[in-house]
């Protein structure tokens, strides 16, 4: 039998030399050198990739909901502590009217950078909070205002739903300070 002097492989009358390394197969041809991986191997790659999806796509899910409910709060207390800084600037009182049908928010008197001439408002419903009001309650209103020392007539709690996550916003009696819990 004839062969190439590598591993007693057989020399093949059609110029075809076969080199057997640890994972991939090369074959020369008429002095091309050309590397490849086997069928096993590209299925046991696809398998472990399938399985690692199916693992991570409902964390990666979670993940997303706990993000917008994250930003829906941290909107909110933005805004809501905007509120209290312009009342104490301006010394006269600042309201925030928020609707739990609509999942939205507004503060009258505030222009709005994106709409001139219109007041200030969000929906928590749009990019990036897609997130839901679940429930505002100010003593039973859904409308806190801010005095002129930013302190609040109504205090409260606000919650916000994005799919499994929740959080709630809650605005102190005696200070005005808002906090997410």
């Amino acid at each position: 039998m004839v062969t190439d002097g590598r591993l007693g492989a057989p020399a093949l009358g059609l110029g075809f030399l076969i080199d057997m390394t640890c994972t991939t197969h090369t074959i020369r041809r008429a002095g091309r050198r050309r590397s490849a991986f086997t069928l096993a191997e590209m299925t046991i790659v696809v398998l472990i990739i399938g399985i690692l999806s199916v693992a991570t796509v409902p964390r990666m899910m979670d993940s997303v909901e706990f993000f917008h409910a994250e930003a829906a709060a941290k909107r909110i207390k933005q805004d809501l502590e905007m509120a209290r800084r312009r009342a104490r600037s301006n010394s006269a009182s600042q309201s925030v009217a928020f609707d739990t049908t609509t999942s939205t928010y507004t503060l009258p008197n505030v222009p709005d950078l994106d709409h001139p001439g219109s007041d200030y408002a969000v929906d928590l419903t749009r990019a990036p909070s897609a997130s839901l009001l679940f429930s505002v309650d100010f003593n039973g209103t859904e409308t806190s205002t801010f005095d002129g020392y930013g302190v609040p007539d109504n205090p409260g709690t606000i919650e916000v739903d994005a799919g499994t996550y929740a959080q709630t916003i809650v605005i102190e009696a005696t200070t005005g300070k808002v906090t997410i819990q």
